[in-house]
């Protein structure tokens, strides 16, 4: 599968401890750039938007917005005392708005609201949960700071993939909605991420771009991959079966 080159994302110097930049996904478009995944902490681009980007490796420098999808993004942090249970549950009342949510690490989401969402409604909802003490929203670019500011003291990610923390990864529809299992990991030098596919050839036209948090999170016994070196891959029978590994050879 043909990897997307990551764009980096500069974030002021000032109000955000511990964050320097943050990575997008993009892939090529009438001669610029279209993002794929939607940034955290970074208020300079979404989801969709055609970029200018400087640079011709793997991973290359975001430089403006083109032409803007007219996408909205929220981001938030649900409170500790949020169960999993009730996480999934108001992730699924803000998809219903029209919302495409992606996780950073745990508890921290954003959300890509298109022009076809409600966006009222998803504003009204999140303003609501924070009233009640269930997260903490970044309505704008102080309460970025507050979330930046709240994710100091601990890395984005609590495993053992800590270089790609709030990295997306790349795979297929079927593992993307939970219909097939991961059988073949490989991690790509260039630029550095985790491809989950299945057995066999994917098809590129059905590449996805999903958080590697979440799919861990799914998929525990991708821990067993943390330390999976640069340009190897491991593959298995099924879910359940033990990963074997070697240098990849393309």
């Amino acid at each position: 599968m043909t990897t997307p080159p990551r764009i980096r994302v500069r974030l002021p110097l000032e109000g955000f401890p511990r964050h320097e930049a943050e990575y997008v996904w993009a892939v090529a478009a009438e001669s610029h750039y279209r993002v794929m995944s939607g940034p955290f902490l970074s208020d300079a681009c979404a989801r969709g938007d055609l970029i200018e980007v400087t640079g011709d490796g793997p991973v290359r420098e975001f430089g403006s917005v083109e032409r803007s999808n007219g996408s909205h993004t929220e981001r938030f942090l649900f409170a500790a005392s949020v169960t999993p249970e009730e996480e999934t549950e108001r992730l699924e009342t803000l998809e219903a708005y029209g919302g495409i949510a992606e996780q950073a690490s745990n508890r921290f989401y954003s959300l890509d609201v298109s022009l076809d969402g409600n966006r009222l409604a998803v504003k009204a909802q999140l303003q609501f949960w924070r009233k009640k003490g269930w997260l903490l929203h970044a309505a704008d670019r102080e309460g970025l700071f507050k979330l930046a500011h709240a994710l100091a003291d601990r890395p984005l990610i609590h495993w053992g993939f800590s270089e790609l923390q709030g990295s997306p990864a790349l795979t297929v529809s079927g593992i993307a909605e939970a219909d097939e299992p991961i059988q073949h990991v490989v991690r790509a030098a260039e630029p550095p991420c985790f491809q989950l596919l299945p057995w066999g050839t994917p098809d590129e036209s059905d590449a996805r771009v999903v958080s590697l948090v979440s799919m861990v999170e799914s998929d525990p016994t991708l821990h067993d991959l943390a330390d999976l070196p640069v340009g190897w891959h491991a593959w298995r029978e099924g879910k359940g079966h033990a990963w074997s590994r070697e240098p990849y050879q393309t």
